[in-house]
């Protein structure tokens, strides 16, 4: 889900070819499933289709952001699959376009996540549906849209390019064979890494581009507890500080293990995939276990990381010093 961008999670089966599809010279044809895009387009008034290479967007028809959004997907995918290739040892091959839908404003968005989706999006402003494997986003909020209607929890601030780009990569990294579903996957990394490309929305080409609004509410203090943060399966209630203190520390920690430990980062997946495929079985590892196992005792490793921040926070500040 995005909510600054929060996410919930095969159903494409390859088929024929979309109109208005564009290939890259010598790329594999992918196809989508024409039953799901049609099942879609009849949710929506005047429907638009188009597609590129690897998505078909479904937008309605005042959507006018079409062009930008599918670049916006391609960019994602990109880094996506560059950051698979340094995860995994063979990410899985796509022979079928992601399904995108996107809506100008969030009562049609609300409704189609209701209605189709049976989902209550009043808080979020995109999410992933993995059942069906497809995301769905909406535009900027109007200024007529309450900011908190959740329970108190915040709705999705208004930036739509990034929103895009976090929703395609939770659908990417599990396409791509990075991260498998399970009930009890720590939703950190879910959402650090999704974190991680939303800058692909503003340009980025690759995963972990510097995002110094984060960064700086990070090291102005820590909300969790490692231990708490890393066993973590939803969203922690509270106030929109601290879901956005969540999703700020799940993408730090994140972008720390990649950076300084990516062997042990790489493991750490290899670890998450192997748990979920025991996920029916009873002496399936806790999430405790499984981060330490591959990182080491969990005090530790914050310590490091937590002091890492630290060092970030006066250099910055010294750089700053006249």
């Amino acid at each position: 889900m995005s909510f600054v961008g929060v996410t919930i999670s095969s159903l494409l089966l390859a088929s024929g070819g979309l109109a208005e599809g564009a290939r890259g010279v010598g790329a594999p044809e992918r196809t989508t499933a024409d039953a799901m895009v049609r099942r879609v387009e009849r949710e929506i008034p005047g429907a638009v289709r188009v597609a590129s290479e690897r998505f078909v967007l479904v937008a309605d028809p005042h959507y006018g952001a079409r062009e930008r959004t599918l670049a916006i997907l391609e960019r994602t995918a990109d880094a996506v699959e560059t950051f698979a290739d340094r995860m995994i040892d063979e990410p899985r091959p796509q022979r079928e376009r992601v399904l995108a839908v996107a809506f100008t404003d969030s009562t049609s968005f609300e409704h189609f996540a209701r209605d189709v989706d049976r989902l209550d999006a009043s808080w979020m402003s995109g999410y992933w549906a993995p059942g069906a494997d497809r995301v769905v986003f909406r535009a900027a909020r109007t200024d007529g849209d309450s900011p908190e209607r959740h329970h108190g929890t915040f709705a999705a601030v208004a930036d739509p390019d990034a929103t895009i780009a976090h929703e395609a990569a939770h659908a990417l990294l599990h396409r791509l064979g990075v991260q498998r579903r399970a009930p009890r996957t720590p939703l950190w990394i879910s959402e650090g890494l999704a974190v991680a490309f939303e800058p692909c929305g503003h340009g980025a080409d690759a995963a972990f581009a510097p995002q110094p609004e984060r960064e700086a509410r990070v090291r102005r203090g820590p909300t969790f507890a490692l231990r708490d943060l890393v066993v973590a399966t939803s969203v922690p209630p509270g106030d929109a500080s601290a879901v956005e203190a969540f999703y700020d520390e799940s993408w730090s920690l994140a972008r720390w293990l990649v950076t300084e430990r990516p062997t042990e980062f790489r493991t750490y997946l290899g670890l998450l995939r192997e748990a979920a495929r025991e996920n029916a079985r009873s002496k399936r590892p806790t999430a405790l276990a499984t981060f330490e196992r591959a990182f080491g005792p969990v005090d530790a490793v914050e310590a490091a990381w937590r002091g890492s921040l630290s060092a970030a926070g006066e250099a910055a500040t010294s750089d700053r010093a006249p």
